[in-house]
């Protein structure tokens, strides 16, 4: 094989084998290519060699060549699986910005939203918060901190309704994606997933501290449902102990109770909710009055005194004071400023409205509860809740790809006009570009450095004011052209979508002539036909004339081919360049060939002298001036000798002959002919004294 060293090369262990072999006696390794990147070995057996239980069997090997990372991978379908929604918004944009002039309308928040929602649904699905600490390095961590950060750009800056329901959104949120806000420290997740594995063989889990240490936890975040379900594995809950610690049991049940009927402020009732659900603020008021009464009241209970277990005891009391909002418990329980900012709305302030405030009590927690080493995720995390977009969008640059940052820019400017501001003002330092546009050129030109992905570039560069359009064409333009049909009709369809004619005809320049060099001259003119290319299909005409004169007037399959071509060019396009030449050179030999026909085969003498009449009506259309070249005039009247010397009548007139030979003259005194074709003296004699023939028979004639 060309390329491989001369040496042997050994199969699977075995004798060492040639690739490519013609020896029949001898074995063989035939390499193709499979589906994908894959390279099939084939190792043949030898033919002449018998085969027995130990002669080594025909096989095929599958090798892959080259690796694809499942990052990379993983990307590629996020690139195609959220395209829909973002060509579904900005279809939606264009429409609502045509419809009126102010701008946007007022509930544009409500699409962006629809369209965050598909992108989240995109990144995956959610984690429940029982979920094990996935890896850092990992795919599955890396998209579930994409979507992490994209459900909280949601709640902070799209979803209007959010605000009123804010302790139960952060809540909500901070149990879906705990596991991925720190690399270094352990969070509430992590002490769960070490705490679960013990439950399942301890039959009293309150004798170990961690038991209460990671109840603690879960409940000062919200997750009531883990704490209850929890709670209910106490030792005093087993059928051999209830009798000997009723109190203690009683207790404990008290505590769980007590936690699935902690009012919650929500938009509406889930059915999978721990707790009582209110969607009007003063109820949710009067019940957190009376829910926190009842804390009170179990908290100064005499039952206490009758509880035995120290554990127990301690453990139970310390979630009554999560409930009741002991700071200093909460920020034991807590193992991240993350979860105690949670903590701190739940069962601190668990009346804040909107995020006003937010930003202070978020630094606040983050003083209370530093990071361990270095959080890459602090500061980002920090803007988000204050709504500092510039700082956002600096963030994400650093610690996302492109395609974060290009789809989240709808969620930036979705009801903060602010921000939207921000994002669209014409930069200098951009030559003009906003920074919405800005980014987009940057995605786009990734996504054209691919194969796989270069057709999705028009639905980002499209809707550019500035450069989005001229990249786009450079972008298609750049697209090569081949065999492969697929692609050169995706760039064309592109070009009809977003209507760039004078792109789509540049390509089709570019398609003529790579068939027309690859010897598929018909394709080619056709493509050059379409793209409007006149100076090539006149060099196409150009080659033309030399296969025409070239082309015998006996051989008819060579000049039905070139027929074919110049009807292929069309009369449309007579007026340039020599293509009115081709088309009346044509129509002269074949009128000559009739004519030569009819004299083989002895037809009547009238057709005869119509099909020499018919020859010569196109010889004189040729012999005009501008239409034929100087170095086809000796060609063409060499041709016309047999129908000067035709016995039967004059075909060619008096005049006709005086316009022929005072060609013939120009091109005799201009020694033309001597350099214009390689024709002897003779054949130039031959054609003068067919002339001078002639001229008598017509004179005689006349």
């Amino acid at each position: 094989m060309p390329g491989w060293p001369d040496s042997d090369m050994s199969f699977a262990g075995e004798k060492s084998i040639k690739a490519w072999s013609s020896d029949s006696a001898s074995a063989k390794v035939c390499i193709s290519w499979g589906t994908g990147n894959k390279l099939r070995l084939s190792y043949l057996h030898p033919r002449t060699q018998e085969i027995s239980s130990t002669a080594t069997p025909s096989k095929v090997v599958e090798v892959k060549v080259g690796s694809v990372s499942s990052h990379e991978s993983a990307m590629r379908r996020l690139v195609y699986d959220s395209l829909p929604a973002f060509a579904l918004l900005q279809n939606r944009k264009q429409q609502a910005l045509r419809q009126s002039q102010r701008g946007l309308p007022s509930d544009w928040w409500e699409t962006v939203l629809q369209y965050s929602r598909s992108i989240s649904v995109v990144l995956g699905a959610n984690k429940s918060s029982s979920g094990s600490v996935l890896n850092e390095t990992s795919e599955m961590e890396k998209r579930t901190l994409l979507r992490a950060i994209w459900d909280l750009l949601e709640i902070v800056y799209v979803d209007k309704h959010a605000s009123s329901w804010l302790t139960e959104q952060l809540t909500d949120w901070l149990e879906r994606y705990d596991q991925v806000l720190s690399n270094v420290e352990p969070t509430v997740n992590s002490k769960l997933s070490v705490l679960k594995p013990k439950l399942i063989n301890t039959r009293f889990p309150e004798d170990d501290e961690d038991y209460w240490s990671s109840l603690a936890s879960a409940l000062s975040i919200g997750w009531l449902d883990v704490v209850v379900k929890y709670l209910r594995m106490h030792g005093s809950y087993q059928h051999d102990q209830i009798d000997n610690r009723q109190t203690e049991n009683g207790l404990v049940e008290a505590v769980a109770v007590l936690i699935s009927k902690m009012p919650r402020l929500q938009q509406s009732s889930k059915t999978d909710t721990v707790g009582v659900t209110y969607t009007f603020k003063p109820e949710f008021s009067k019940a957190w009055e009376r829910w926190r009464n009842q804390i009170s009241k179990l908290v100064t209970s005499v039952f206490w005194l009758e509880c035995t277990h120290e554990g127990t005891a301690n453990g139970l009391k310390q979630l009554l004071s999560i409930l009741l909002g002991d700071t200093n418990i909460l920020i034991s329980a807590t193992t991240h400023w993350m979860e105690l900012l949670v903590s701190h709305v739940l069962f601190v302030k668990p009346f804040l409205m909107g995020s006003e405030g937010l930003l202070s009590l978020a630094r606040k927690c983050m003083q209370l509860k530093p990071p361990i080493g270095i959080d890459q995720l602090t500061e980002l995390l920090l803007a988000i809740i204050g709504e500092n977009t510039e700082v956002v969008l600096v963030e994400c640059r650093k610690h996302f790809d492109p395609w974060m940052v290009t789809h989240m820019l709808e969620l930036l400017s979705a009801k903060n006009g602010q921000a939207q501001s921000f994002l669209t003002e014409e930069r200098d330092e951009f030559d003009g570009l906003s920074l919405e546009e800005f980014h987009r050129l940057v995605y786009a030109q990734i996504l054209s450095s691919y194969p796989c992905t270069w057709q999705l570039t028009p639905f980002y560069l499209a809707s550019g004011t500035h450069q989005g359009q001229g990249l786009l064409e450079a972008i298609l333009l750049m697209r090569p052209v081949s065999s492969d049909s697929k692609v050169s009709a995706k760039v064309l369809d592109i070009c009809r979508m977003y209507d760039l004619h004078a792109v789509a005809e540049r390509y089709k320049r570019m398609m003529g002539v790579y068939y027309w060099k690859h010897g598929r001259k018909g394709l080619g003119i056709s493509w050059l036909q379409c793209g409007r290319d006149y100076s090539r299909l006149t060099y196409a005409a150009n080659e033309l004339f030399t296969d025409v004169s070239q082309a015998s007037v006996g051989d008819s399959g060579r000049l039905q081919e070139l027929d074919s071509l110049i009807d292929l060019l069309g009369p449309q396009f007579e007026g340039f360049g020599g293509l009115a030449f081709l088309h009346r050179f044509r129509d002269f030999k074949g009128a000559l060939f009739s004519f030569q026909e009819g004299l083989a085969n002895s037809i009547s003498f009238d057709k005869q002298v119509v099909a020499g009449k018919t020859a010569v009506k196109h010889l004189m259309q040729l012999m005009k001036d501008g239409i034929t070249a100087d170095k086809f005039l000796l060609p063409l009247l060499q041709d016309a000798v047999e129908l000067l010397n035709f016995s039967g009548e004059v075909l060619v007139s008096s005049a006709e002959t005086n316009i022929l030979l005072l060609r013939l003259q120009n091109l005799t005194i201009t020694n033309k002919h001597d350099t214009v074709l390689d024709l002897s003296s003779e054949s130039v004699a031959k054609i003068r004294l067919a002339l001078g023939r002639n001229l008598g028979r017509a004179i005689l004639k006349d």
